[in-house]
């Protein structure tokens, strides 16, 4: 039986590989769209020049921690920023007033000091995602950012060279001592130097033994400034954003902090894009695609065009269209093609010509009459879309349709000289091949039929006469022969 002939469509999946993790998230719920314009802070703190004061690193990290906004614990009457401000403030002349930290000389005897103090003053307790600066000295709670941000801020304060080092899922800082450079692993009281054994004395000054801390294997390790250090709270803050399905505030976030570093190119443009395109895709996963498409054209004409736009906006392209086809709205889909054609690559330009072209060639083929729908195949051979292959299958199955309407409209002999006029046409082809035998084996039946009714009714002539017939139509069956032979002897009885 003749299958309805199916439009070629794919619905693109995996629309990039970096997106795998976050679109598993919560779909964007927000109507809000992200902001293309950096945030006053971020224009403010990228003029400023390294090394910091603590007072600016103070600033610069309260401000990539939200400025203290939304903060556990934060009655509506405070000043949240005043508040860690002063909390803060008042530890460093704390620190710096203490007589233990007045008889020090040594730099790397200061950088563990100030390690030491902030563990006792401020922070209690690891936690993972803890990455901003404010709820870290209301709650005590920290991961490596943030006791990394509140290190900096101290060890500026106490006049270290503090810098920051970086790693794929880590971060630390890094001192001056007698010249050289040594690490300082924020999370630990004892991380100065991480791996040295340093001796420990109770809260009385008696030595006890020595703290140990492991030495780390920082792999892939990047040493950064100290404005890359605290911009690390606004990814990690990304990273969060993300996670909840809030994709549109993390690209403002990632904005900001590439105006914040000043690196025109380079992996914080890179995460800025990504952010993007993130954004596009969240929106195309919840069946907006047109929406995703026109941020897509405003992003691309703000930030100029990228490789990672290019797979995103074909593959949202190509999800409109097969949604468009898969309602029969082909001449939207033609439209819509054309609406999107400047935005798209040659290739995604090329594939999605295909999709449509195939589209319009199917329905042509189910709608149309015979001759219009050959046609519009052999127009399609001259455009050479969509391909050859594809193009030939629908030809294929125009003779099919026709052979079958003639089968029932004129019969079984019209309809094998239908088949074989295809296969003239087309060439040799096993689809039509295949139709050609069940046309044959309907027509000896038929004939054969015509034949044992003329015989079971005593019409020996009759059935002689039928039976030659349809040799001289199938010459050389043998059930037809036999045929011949039956009514050839009931003759001579």
């Amino acid at each position: 039986m003749k299958r309805p002939l199916q439009p070629s469509i794919r619905i693109a999946v995996g629309i990039l590989a970096f997106l795998a993790c976050v679109l598993l998230a919560v779909t964007e719920s927000s109507a809000e769209e992200p902001r293309l314009t950096a945030s006053p802070g971020a224009f403010r703190f990228a003029s400023v020049k390294e090394p910091l004061f603590w007072e600016q690193a103070l600033d610069l990290a309260l401000w990539a921690s939200d400025g203290g906004k939304g903060s556990e614990g934060v009655k509506s009457e405070e000043n949240p920023t005043e508040a860690i401000r002063g909390a803060i403030r008042g530890g460093i002349i704390e620190m710096l007033a203490l007589p233990a930290w007045l008889e020090i000389t040594d730099e790397g005897e200061k950088a563990a000091f100030v390690l030491e103090f902030m563990h006792k003053r401020y922070l209690v307790a690891y936690s993972e995602r803890q990455t901003r600066l404010d709820t870290l000295i209301r709650t005590g709670r920290f991961n490596c950012v943030s006791s990394a941000s509140l290190y900096l801020i101290f060890g500026a304060a106490a006049g270290l060279d503090v810098a920051g080092v970086m790693t794929k899922d880590h971060a630390f800082c890094s001192v001056v001592s007698d010249g050289l450079r040594v690490d300082v692993e924020t999370t630990s009281p004892y991380g100065y130097d991480p791996g040295s054994r340093k001796e420990f004395q109770d809260s009385f000054g008696r030595a006890t033994g020595f703290a140990y801390v492991p030495p780390k294997n920082y792999r892939d390790r990047t040493p950064i400034g100290q404005k890359e250090l605290l911009s690390l709270i606004l990814s990690n803050r990304i990273v969060d954003l993300e996670s909840s399905g809030t994709f549109y505030q993390a690209v403002g976030l990632a904005l900001d902090r590439w105006v914040l570093l000043g690196t025109p190119e380079g992996s914080v443009f890179e995460d800025l894009i990504i952010r993007m395109v993130n954004y596009a895709a969240s929106l195309a996963k919840a069946g907006k695609e047109i929406a995703a498409l026109d941020w897509s054209v405003r992003a691309i004409e703000a930030f100029g065009p990228h490789a990672r736009w290019d797979e995103l906006v074909g593959s949202a392209s190509n999800n409109l269209l097969v949604g468009l086809i898969r309602k029969r709205r082909i001449s939207d889909a033609r439209s819509e093609l054309e609406r999107l054609r400047p935005g798209l690559t040659v290739r995604a330009a090329r594939d999605l010509d295909f999709l449509v072209g195939d589209a319009e060639l199917t329905v042509a083929a189910e709608e149309s009459d015979f001759a219009s729908a050959l046609l519009t195949v052999a127009s399609a051979k001259v455009a050479g879309i969509p391909d050859p292959t594809r193009i030939r299958e629908i030809e294929v199955y125009v003779w099919l349709k026709e052979s079958g309407r003639i089968a029932q409209a004129e019969g079984w002999a019209s309809a094998i000289a239908a088949a074989e006029r295809a296969t003239t046409v087309v060439g040799p082809d096993r689809r039509i091949a295949d139709a050609l035998r069940v046309y044959r084996n309907n027509r000896m039946a038929e004939l054969h039929n015509t034949f044992v009714a003329f015989y079971n009714a005593g019409r020996y002539q009759e059935a002689k006469e039928a039976a030659v017939a349809a040799l001289y139509e199938f010459p050389g069956e043998a059930r037809l022969k036999a045929d011949l032979n039956s009514a050839e002897k009931a003759l001579l009885r």
